[in-house]
């Protein structure tokens, strides 16, 4: 007898039988996969089995299954508990680097409350109630890091477009191999000087060692160095008797600056150090006068800028061992300072 096809609704009713853990569903005539989003075909027995079996129905089966053990967990916790999926979404978008605003683009809601089935939390709802979580957290996974040092510090300043003064305090572990750097926080300040920045290193030590009896030690006696008099004096005497030094050396890192131009700076800056006064001025002259006596090519190259200049040289001229073509080569000689 010729073989007679079953109907269309008997072939689904066999295969939901059959497969009843594959998400599969029926109208009766059509046999569709929830997790694929589309329908299958039952014309062969065969073609539903490799349906099931592709990697890629497995991970959608998976994937929806994980959605909804979530779902049910969530919608089964106390109302006075946090929700594991604005926890989960709050993290997702800081990791992502997305502003937490973005969540009032309607069309990005709208979107998220598709196809997840979860209303989407308000931003001020995450901030509130997840940020610090996420924050606190990211702090432990740092001092777990850092352990007890010993550490190194860069605090930077910059200012932004608006014309704030930003500061930012990155801090990583001194070792034997290249350690990773971490943010360990970022401030506005109200301006920028010796005191608002120490401030700033004072409470990220305290961000990075709450906990440490130690730290909280030297923290402390941080804070009253800070505070001070004698501090505020001696920086006062430094940026009057050595500020020019930061200006000296930007001077001397000018590219194409002929030889003489440039120890004429140096020699105005020697001069500047002999009139420091006090024990510091004393100690300051003491140090560079030997450090001049035992740089020998220091006292050769002046020499030869006194000939650039026509000058008589402070040295025996027969002693500086350069041709008259090597003295005129040192016309652009740079001054590097270390």
């Amino acid at each position: 007898m010729p073989k007679v096809d079953r109907p269309k609704r008997s072939k689904v009713s066999i295969y939901l039988e059959e497969f009843p853990n594959e998400t599969l569903r029926s109208d009766g005539q059509v046999l569709y996969c929830q997790s694929c989003d589309k329908s299958a075909s039952i014309d062969q027995r065969g073609q539903v089995i490799q349906h099931i079996n592709t990697s890629k129905h497995r991970g959608n089966k998976d994937r929806k299954l994980i959605f909804q053990q979530n779902f049910i967990s969530t919608s089964s916790a106390s109302t006075n508990s946090k929700s594991v999926f604005n926890d989960d979404l709050c993290r997702a978008l800081i990791r992502l680097d997305i502003p937490l605003f973005k969540l009032k683009n309607v069309a990005f809601k709208n979107f998220m409350e598709k196809y997840t089935g979860h209303t989407i939390p308000d931003e001020s709802t995450l901030r509130k109630n997840y940020v610090s979580g996420v924050y606190e957290e990211t702090i432990s996974k740092i001092q777990n890091i850092i352990g007890d040092g010993p550490i190194w510090v860069g605090v930077d300043e910059t200012t932004d477009a608006d014309g704030r003064y930003i500061a930012n305090v990155i801090v990583g572990k001194l070792s034997t191999e290249p350690s990773k750097p971490f943010l360990l926080c970022c401030e506005e300040l109200d301006k920028c000087n010796h005191k608002t920045i120490c401030q700033l290193f004072n409470n990220a030590m305290g961000v990075l060692w709450s906990n440490d009896p130690e730290a909280a030690m030297a923290i402390k006696k941080t804070v009253e160095l800070i505070d001070s008099k004698n501090l505020q004096n001696n920086l006062s005497f430094i940026s009057t008797n050595f500020g020019f030094l930061v200006d000296t050396i930007s001077k001397l890192e000018t590219s194409k600056m002929p030889l003489t131009e440039s120890l004429e700076i140096v020699d105005n800056a020697i001069k500047q150090l002999e009139r420091v006064p006090g024990e510091i001025g004393v100690l300051t002259n003491s140090k560079l006068k030997n450090v001049l006596e035992k740089n020998t090519g220091f006292n050769t190259v002046m020499s030869i800028r006194d000939i650039l200049l026509n000058k008589t040289p402070n040295n025996n001229y027969s002693e500086i061992e350069y041709t008259r073509k090597e003295i005129m080569c040192m016309k652009y000689a740079p001054v590097h300072v270390r």
